[in-house]
């Protein structure tokens, strides 16, 4: 027979409305009370039924998360903290990483009328393809939270980002105390897009920290996807096209790992002959020697605050 809020009730000698405002986190309940119902929930194994609740409270207790790439720590990390918290708040986390029929999952979510969606990324599309899933999501009554500078068309959509303004100028200030005057910047977004700020951020850091130098860009592949095997490219152009370079930024770690690579496979060595600093400052960048300088933040705590935006439907920088 199943147990129900009422069995938990009489177990734990109080009220059904007790019951609910101690496992709906609706209302304060004194810590005794909140025990009791506790340990009568354990006792008698009871599990909440979320199909009936999802109906009084118009919300499924499910969210879900769009990936671009997984196999990337960076969005691993975040997502894991993302996901933490929503378990925390008794949701149900479904992943799409993006790789097939994007568009098909989307509407699937909307038909099972999930509460939220958390974008990490998506595959490469126009601006107007971008702008049109996302309006598909909202007007499908979705809540959407984006991780990353948003598109002007998007502007009344959530979204929460990091400021690599200080990382990047910290970057550049440290490779100038090196003695670095060359520097050069590897992405996989064109200069000037609209999706990552990160070569603006570059050329104002370069002006204000060697203003007698010109910096150089290099981010002409027509992908959003910043891999090893990308940045493998990008450098080797770098490396012959401008030989006088002798540091680079990247993008991201796994960038920089590629350019590191292409280095090596030159006859080059690293920081011997060129410097390579990364950004996001993923765990395996602290276990390969030499160890790799890299702009980083808390990934975990960031993924959990993205949880917390979704629910408030808040921007945050």
């Amino acid at each position: 027979m199943r147990v129900t809020r009422r069995d938990v009730a009489v177990r734990a000698g109080v009220s059904e409305a007790s019951v609910s405002y101690v496992m709906n986190k609706s209302r304060s309940v004194s810590p005794e009370t909140t025990k009791k119902v506790w340990d009568a929930v354990k006792e008698l194994n009871y599990t909440a039924d979320m199909v009936a609740r999802s109906m009084v409270k118009n919300e499924t207790k499910q969210l879900a998360v769009l990936a671009n790439d997984l196999s990337n720590p960076y969005f691993a990390e975040i997502i894991t903290g993302f996901e933490n918290a929503a378990i925390d708040n008794d949701y149900l986390v479904s992943i799409c990483t993006g790789q097939r029929e994007t568009e098909k999952y989307i509407q699937h979510l909307i038909a099972r009328r999930i509460d939220g969606v958390f974008i990490t990324g998506l595959p490469y599309m126009s601006d107007q393809r971008y702008h049109e899933i996302i309006s598909s999501m909202v007007d499908g009554d979705v809540r959407v939270l984006i991780n990353g500078i948003i598109l002007k068309d998007c502007r009344d959509i959530s979204h929460i980002y990091v400021d690599h303004t200080l990382g990047i100028e910290k970057a550049v200030a440290h490779l100038k105390n090196m003695g670095h005057t060359c520097i050069a910047m590897l992405s996989t977004f064109a200069r000037n897009n609209t999706f990552d700020p990160s070569d603006r951020l570059f050329f104002s850091a370069m002006e204000k920290m060697l203003p007698d130098s010109e910096p150089i860009f290099v981010g002409e592949i027509a992908t959003r996807n910043p891999d090893m095997d990308s940045s493998y490219r990008l450098m080797q152009k770098l490396m012959a096209e401008h030989p006088e370079v002798t540091a680079v930024l990247c993008l991201n770690d796994l960038m920089a790992y590629g350019a590191i690579q292409a280095i090596s496979d030159k006859g080059k060595s690293v920081p011997g002959d060129i410097s390579v600093v990364g950004m996001d400052d993923i765990y395996i960048s602290t276990k390969f020697s030499p160890s790799l300088t890299s702009i980083g933040f808390n990934k975990l705590e960031y993924g959990k605050l993205a949880f917390d935006v979704l629910q408030d439907r808040k921007s945050v920088v």
